[in-house]
Order: structure tokens, then C-alpha cells, then sequence
């Protein structure tokens, strides 16, 4: 008795998640089971039907992932061009500093001996 009040509370939930009516194959058992092979055609249907809507719904998350995959990696590959850009210019910018250095310095050394 227990397990087929399970069962209905169980279809109960189906049916209300899938939309169907209430009626039908969790009504219909009782503690001798089904009455009837139209109630196990009826419980199979909505079985099914409970089964296609889950996977329908999965195949659509898993196509909203996979696009939000694709927008968040091009918008790495975007940020990563932006960075490879800054660096490249930070590291002419050392290079111009550097240089301008060295320049000082040679400067700083000729000047020193022109005084002398």
C-alpha cells in the first residue's frame, strides 16, 4: 500500500510539472495497482512525456551554456588583444626610457671630460 502511495504522489508531481492533468494514471492506483491496461498505457504516456520535456529542456540549457561559452571566450580573446596592445606599448615606452638613459648618461660623461 505504501509504495503505490509513493507512486501517486510521485505522477502527481509529474503531472503537475509537465502540465498534464492529475487525472488518469495516478488516480487510478490503488493497492492492487492499475485497474485497467488503459491506465498503464496512461502512465507510460505521461511517463514519456515527462521524459521528452526533461530532455528538451536539457538540450536547451546545454545550447544557452555553450553560447554563453562562445560570447564569454570571445570576449577573452578581445581582452587579451587589449592587453597584448597595452603591453606592447609599455615595453616600447621602457625601451624609449632606456635608451633616453643611456643617452644621459653618455652625455653626462662627454660633458664631464669637455670641462675638465
Amino acid at each position: 500500500m505504501r509504495r503505490f502511495q509513493w507512486r501517486n504522489n510521485y505522477f502527481s508531481k509529474i503531472a503537475h510539472l509537465t502540465g498534464f492533468p492529475s487525472t488518469g494514471a495516478p488516480n487510478s492506483y490503488n493497492s492492487a495497482g492499475p485497474t485497467s491496461n488503459i491506465d498503464y498505457a496512461s502512465h507510460q504516456d505521461l511517463s514519456l512525456a515527462f521524459i521528452q520535456s526533461a530532455v528538451v529542456q536539457n538540450m536547451q540549457i546545454q545550447q544557452q551554456l555553450m553560447a554563453q561559452n562562445m560570447q564569454i571566450q570571445q570576449q577573452l580573446m578581445t581582452q587579451n588583444q587589449a592587453l597584448q596592445q597595452l603591453l606592447n606599448t609599455v615595453l616600447k615606452f621602457f625601451e624609449f626610457l632606456f635608451v633616453l638613459s643611456i643617452c644621459s648618461f653618455v652625455f653626462h660623461i662627454f660633458m664631464m671630460r669637455t670641462v675638465v
